[in-house]
């Protein structure tokens, strides 16, 4: 266990002790040895006699820290957190994350390892390991943010007694991809023709900026639906999507095509595996020979949400139909859609 301090000789020939950052007090600073024993040390031997007591002291508290509260291995509080009972309200997805991030946290540092004992560098090398098996940055950042929540978990319940400083991770910043009008209408129209079913989650995820999970668990229940002359709206839908939040969307005619004839219960799309889902959607997208413009499923959503900035709608009413929770989210289709006006302007002859 390496420490956390070391002997500085001063121009002035005075000993200071240097404390390594991250550590208790004074961390990081420069310390005068006078300020500790009460005089000034100018002799080597005598200043190596103070650290070495200095560090054994510093030894036993951490050996106290380590044994204080109850202990339990990585591996074990993985299996009792994601099957906490007062965690079972949260979303499948969610737990599954969990776990996963856990399982890959205990591949790269013991999944043995003493869930107090997990500090700093344990998850610096978690990060290395990742960005070594060629993980995205996005991916690792996911990982990170619920291995943050399961320690703060821990500290809940007594496990550990403080959270240890996770690393950052640069991430770039993605253009969403949308799909233009010309492409749009020839997807459309094969999967209608030849996968109606996928038509029909494309169709209403296009109408809605309904992500393909909000699709797959949407129910006849979540759905209200009047119809009023010269209104274009003709009902509404309630969507529980990413982190369990809830939110209204109006129906318009383009995601009642897709409903087709109401039902009182039961799921509204067919209950495929959502990565069957989006297998079939690139099929489509292959078929059409669009295979190297890369657009998938979550392609619809950002078109979505781009076709509403052309229309008018204003910004801060995009944010509440997608459920974005920062309006600078929702301000990157604005941004492109100004881009894809001037690269159309630059077809003027």
């Amino acid at each position: 266990m390496p420490y956390p301090m070391n002997l500085y000789r001063h121009p002035n020939e005075n000993y200071y002790i240097r404390f390594s950052r991250g550590e208790m007090p004074p961390n990081g600073k420069l310390v005068s040895i006078r300020r500790i024993v009460g005089y000034e040390v100018k002799d080597a031997s005598k200043a190596k006699e103070i650290l070495d007591s200095l560090k054994k002291n510093w030894h036993r508290n951490k050996l106290i820290q380590l044994h204080r509260g109850k202990r339990i291995s990585l591996k074990d509080f993985r299996t009792k957190y994601t099957e906490d009972a007062a965690r079972s309200d949260l979303s499948s997805e969610t737990l599954r994350m969990d776990d996963l991030a856990l399982r890959s946290l205990g591949d790269a540092i013991g999944r043995n390892r003493d869930v107090r004992a997990i500090g700093a560098e344990d998850l610096k090398k978690f990060k290395k390991a990742c960005l070594a098996r060629k993980c995205s940055p996005h991916t690792v950042k996911s990982y990170l943010r619920h291995i943050k929540a399961a320690l703060n978990y821990a500290i809940e319940n007594g496990y550990r007694e403080r959270p240890p400083k996770i690393p950052k991770v640069k991430t770039p910043r993605r253009v969403p991809r949308i799909i233009p009008a010309e492409d749009l209408n020839i997807i459309l129209k094969y999967a209608r023709k030849n996968d109606f079913e996928i038509w029909r989650y494309a169709q209403f995820s296009l109408w809605t900026g309904c992500r393909l999970a909000g699709c797959h668990r949407l129910k006849w229940q979540d759905l209200t639906i009047y119809s009023r002359a010269k209104r274009k709206i003709y009902g509404r839908v309630r969507l529980v999507e990413k982190g369990d939040a809830e939110r209204f969307v109006p129906l318009l005619k383009g995601a009642r095509e897709a409903l087709g004839r109401p039902k009182n219960i039961g799921p509204v799309f067919l209950q495929q595996r959502k990565d069957t889902v989006s297998k079939k959607f690139h099929a489509v997208v292959v078929a059409c020979g669009l295979a190297e413009k890369r657009y998938n499923f979550h392609s619809l959503r950002h078109t979505s949400a781009t076709r509403m900035v052309e229309s008018g709608i204003k910004l801060e009413i995009i944010q509440k139909i997608l459920g974005h929770s920062d309006i600078r989210t929702t301000q990157i289709y604005a941004e492109i859609y100004d881009h894809v006006v001037e690269e159309e302007m630059r077809k003027m002859k």
